[in-house]
């Protein structure tokens, strides 16, 4: 059995609470509704990404613990947008590479919502004249679009499908923890209310791809039963 070279592109703990303070200003974002041909374009990471504000002198990768748990509405906005713009640019490859067509479909409807909601999302940011910027998160969630996007490029039919679907759900799982820690973190309640509306489609989502997860034929991978993954 050929064993699945895509590697585990969840957020570990230790990512989820690497959230740093940023500089303020003003940005802009994509939005698009999606017809099976042509996709919608989605901003290309890693970071510093389409809509965001990046310091002097770039971003190295970091690694922060629990008392790094400090942000402002700049740096949350950053970890917002990558983390839909990840979703988006993941389901846009499955849905162009996948053999299933209820993943199609799944993936399809995937990168509308995603692509929406950074629409919904950049245009709350100009109401409030608030510039999304790059944090150590947004810097790792974009790096881990990258290895997910290169993993999955490199397989195809029955084994991508089930790929991609296992990194979805886990990439799901850690994306509603974030939004969990962003809703705590924020101060502005425009942004604390439009997380939790995002959060409801995030578990149905979720719901959607563990549906999709049982219907699809076992013991393709060798990622059946995995984890989520363990710190990086």
């Amino acid at each position: 059995m050929r064993h699945s070279t895509i590697p585990r592109i969840a957020l570990s703990a230790a990512t989820l609470l690497c959230l740093c303070a940023c500089d303020r200003s003003s940005g802009g974002g994509p939005t698009s509704s999606i017809d099976r041909a042509p996709a919608p374009e989605v901003p290309q990471g890693p970071g510093p990404a389409a809509g965001l504000e990046s310091p002097a002198g770039g971003l190295p990768p970091q690694t922060a613990g629990p008392a790094d748990l400090s942000l402002d509405d700049a740096a949350i906005a950053g970890v917002w947008l990558a983390v839909h713009r990840r979703l988006a640019q993941v389901a846009r490859l499955a849905g162009r590479n996948a053999l299933d067509a209820d993943v199609i479909r799944v993936a399809n409807d995937s990168l509308v919502h995603h692509t929406d909601e950074m629409g919904s999302d950049d245009a709350l940011l100009q109401r409030l004249s608030l510039t999304a910027t790059v944090s150590p998160t947004s810097w790792q969630v974009d790096q881990d679009t990258r290895s997910a996007l290169e993993a999955l490029r490199g397989e195809q039919g029955r084994m991508f499908d089930r790929d991609y679907v296992d990194w979805q759900i886990r990439a799901l799982n850690d994306t509603i923890q974030l939004f969990d820690r962003m809703a705590v973190a924020v101060k502005s309640p425009e942004i604390k209310a439009e997380l939790a509306r995002e959060r409801t489609g995030l578990v149905e989502d979720r719901m959607s791809f563990q549906h999709l997860a049982e219907d699809l034929p076992s013991g393709v991978t060798n990622m059946q039963g995995a984890s989520s993954g363990g710190p990086y």
